[in-house]
């Protein structure tokens, strides 16, 4: 599974089958950056729904290399959006203007 696929790929989350992940996981979420929550998200249907679903995971986005080179206003915008109005931080490393 590629990192590039999972900035580009933005569909929906499956019907979660099973229960949510262990609280203490769910903690352990927060100490990711936007790299790894957008790998973790795709390890299973109850991560994929946890993560895109915690709006507070997201409140700090650091944009960097790889990611940089794949994410288009777009992207971005969705995003920023999963912060639902919490975002705090947004640090955009020499990402290319013309997206």
């Amino acid at each position: 599974m590629k990192y590039e696929e999972s900035v580009n790929e933005f569909a929906v989350c499956p019907d979660v089958i099973g229960g949510d992940p262990h609280e203490a996981f769910v903690l352990a979420l927060s100490y990711l950056g936007t790299k790894d929550l957008l790998m973790v998200e795709r390890v299973c249907r109850s991560l994929c729904y946890t993560i895109r679903n915690d709006s507070l995971l997201w409140r700090n986005l650091y944009i960097d290399q790889p990611l940089n080179e794949r994410t288009t206003d777009d992207i971005l915008v969705r995003l920023t959006n999963r912060s639902e109005g919490n975002l705090r931080f947004l640090s955009l490393i020499k990402c290319p203007k013309n997206r």
